[in-house]
């Protein structure tokens, strides 16, 4: 089943509650209340994985310590208040390619639109379309009538790679998504309607970075990077930044948000990110937080914080089109 179809099913049934985040330092499992806006935290556990246990990529094996990985699944799942029977899965950023692909004339059919869009992905990702786990979002509006749609492709096997740890613990991964689309649902979710102008998103993972760029709550540019510590991030975030005004007409940025989730700022801390951020890019640079959705109460802002990302997943809104 692809990705889109997945998508499409979960809208005629109620959305998970509970959600895992399998990344290359550990498992996150979270489960949240169905209360809105504002949700609770019922549960959450995390466990640690040795390193290279998960070696995310989108052109060969990610999980070379399989074991290790279903046996952290296992741990955490088993540590909710209530068993799941289905989760939301979050898998690293760079699992997946990320494309923008615009077209003058939206087909009516979705069988047609799929088709475009696995055509236009030739070329742009190194596996054969065909191989290919596919999902898309409609974009931003495109200055001649037409519309950019967001493309997130997967090889299959990949997405196996992932989805089996939580099949052997007992839950169903009804609905994959990637860790930095998690955290843009955050932000959107925290603020209605999205804001109007353009803002960055910086996620520092661990052995990787992302930096997405959204305006008026659309994504306009995604860019993933192998890397750790703050130089690789920083390098990242001045070529998108060049990128955006160069390519995409960039009128200014408003605001960065820093979603530091074992990446970068283990080297001198979130503060110390944040203020080399707003003086490279001079524009206001502030730390991602989940206030707006899941208040802190009785957990921890900074466990709030490593939870983000499987939380985003599932405050996320599906609407059939």
């Amino acid at each position: 089943m692809t990705l889109w179809r997945a998508a499409r099913a979960w809208l005629s049934t109620p959305g998970p509650t509970a959600a895992v985040e399998i990344a290359p330092d550990g498992v996150t499992a979270v489960a949240l209340g169905r209360e809105r806006p504002v949700r609770t935290v019922l549960g959450h556990a995390r466990a640690a994985l040795p390193p290279g246990a998960v070696t995310p990529g989108v052109a060969s094996a990610n999980l070379p310590g399989r074991d290790a990985v279903a046996e952290a699944v296992r741990n955490v799942v088993a540590r909710l208040p209530r068993r799941p029977s289905r989760v939301g899965l979050v898998i690293p950023d760079a699992a997946a390619k990320v494309s923008l692909v615009g077209f003058e004339t939206t087909p009516r059919r979705t069988a047609d639109l799929v088709r475009l869009i696995r055509w236009q992905l030739r070329g742009s990702v190194p596996f054969k379309p065909d191989d290919a786990q596919v999902a898309y979002a409609a974009g931003a509006p495109l200055a001649d009538g037409g519309r950019e749609y967001v493309v997130v492709a997967a090889r299959r096997d990949i997405v196996r790679e992932y989805e089996r740890p939580c099949s052997a613990a007992g839950v169903r991964p009804g609905l994959v998504g990637l860790a930095a689309f998690g955290l843009v649902n955050v932000l959107l979710a925290g603020q209605s309607p999205p804001p109007a102008g353009d803002w960055l998103l910086v996620h520092a993972a661990a052995g990787y970075n992302s930096v997405a760029v959204l305006r008026g709550g659309h994504l306009v540019c995604f860019r993933n990077r192998p890397g750790d510590g703050a130089g690789d991030l920083l390098d990242l975030v001045h070529q998108t930044v060049m990128y955006y005004e160069d390519r995409l007409a960039g009128a200014g940025l408003e605001v960065a948000w820093v979603a530091d989730r074992g990446g970068s700022g283990a080297q001198g801390g979130d503060d110390a990110l944040t203020q080399r951020l707003a003086r490279r890019i001079g524009v206001p640079v502030a730390s991602l937080a989940t206030d707006a959705i899941v208040p802190p109460r009785d957990t921890d802002r900074g466990v709030l914080e490593t939870l983000a990302a499987p939380v985003g997943m599932l405050v996320r809104e599906w609407r059939a089109a």
